[in-house]
């Protein structure tokens, strides 16, 4: 059977073959995994794409435990999805992190207090959402390994700040992301070939501080950008619940519950898929036998109440889904 391998897939590849480090090629890796059709005509190809990015895994990591200088940082994803936070020197990105998770990066109203990456997992109803706190950016300097982890992120969330400029933050943040080729969708602006398109949250901080209502206003008059946007607080916890639903929307992810026929569904640990995916997906998730020997489902939500739905039903956010083989 031949592979008919989509254009985008291609894309990707060139991406692996120009990449100059082992990050760049696992960010590659993995595009061409999640863009290659699943079907006998693609099993082969995609275990040895599979191979490749296990050894890549397993050599970072090697590297990295035996700590050799200049090599980067390796963070293992959890939860819905990974959000590498990026901003300038004191926008309260340390804080944020010790606020919403239970990670102890070190907080001080110095600059550059972050040295090497810090993940925390942030509450989201019934999930969790890795947050991954960076060294901030600046226009002297920035740690070469920034970059990579930016890129292998699932989203970016970009921490303004209220009490200075955020429109001048905003514009020194796209051109520092601009040294990654790193470009941010949504801009309507064409992006340079070889470049990574990466979705954003914008999140303004400090919206306590004196004037910050106003400050904000204006900003949101000036700001043109059509992306997601919250205003925060993390010193008085001002909408943090709000932040994390905005990251679990962008993620652009659903939750399935799995349910035994005849049992109760497990409603506290939910599968993370990707918005799109089918009861096939999911059964392969599941388990590759289960996949295999798929007949039908049986799905629970709002409107259905243990309808029978074929392999190809596009499951929705909290379907409770029973598989029948």
């Amino acid at each position: 059977m031949p592979a008919n391998l989509p254009p985008q897939y291609f894309i990707a590849e060139r991406k692996y073959r120009a990449a100059k480090s082992p990050q760049e090629k696992i960010a590659a890796l993995e595009e061409m995994l999640m863009i290659m059709p699943k079907h006998k005509g693609t099993d082969k190809l995609r275990a040895a794409l599979r191979r490749k990015l296990s050894q890549l895994k397993n050599t970072l990591e090697a590297a990295r435990k035996k700590g050799k200088r200049g090599l980067s940082y390796y963070i293992e994803k959890e939860g819905a999805g990974q959000v590498a936070i990026v901003g300038l020197p004191n926008v309260g990105k340390s804080a944020l992190l010790a606020k919403v998770t239970k990670a102890e990066p070190e907080v001080a109203d110095y600059p550059f207090t972050t040295r090497v990456p810090m993940p925390g997992m942030m509450h989201y109803e019934d999930v969790q959402i890795q947050l991954v706190d960076l060294p901030a950016l600046s226009e002297e300097y920035i740690e070469p390994w920034v970059g990579d982890i930016l890129k292998r992120a699932d989203l970016l969330l970009i921490m303004l700040d209220l009490s200075e400029d955020p429109l001048s933050h905003w514009e020194k943040i796209l051109n520092l992301l601009g040294k990654f080729k790193i470009a941010i969708a949504g801009l309507d602006k064409e992006v340079p070939y070889g470049w990574m398109v990466k979705k954003t949250v914008v999140v303004a901080n400090k919206l306590d501080v004196e004037d910050g209502e106003e400050i904000l206003e204006i900003f949101q008059g000036l700001w043109k950008p059509k992306l997601p946007f919250v205003a925060i607080s993390v010193k008085k916890a001002i909408n943090l619940h709000l932040l994390a639903q905005r990251l679990y929307e962008a993620l652009e992810v659903i939750r399935i519950y799995a349910k035994a026929p005849g049992k109760k569904p497990d409603l506290e640990r939910p599968f993370i898929v990707k918005k799109g995916k089918t009861v096939l997906d999911f059964a392969e998730k599941v388990h590759k036998d289960i996949a295999a020997k798929l007949k039908f489902a049986r799905i629970w939500n709002e409107k259905l109440k243990g309808l029978r739905v074929e392999r190809d039903y596009i499951l929705q956010d909290k379907d409770i889904v029973e598989l029948r083989t």
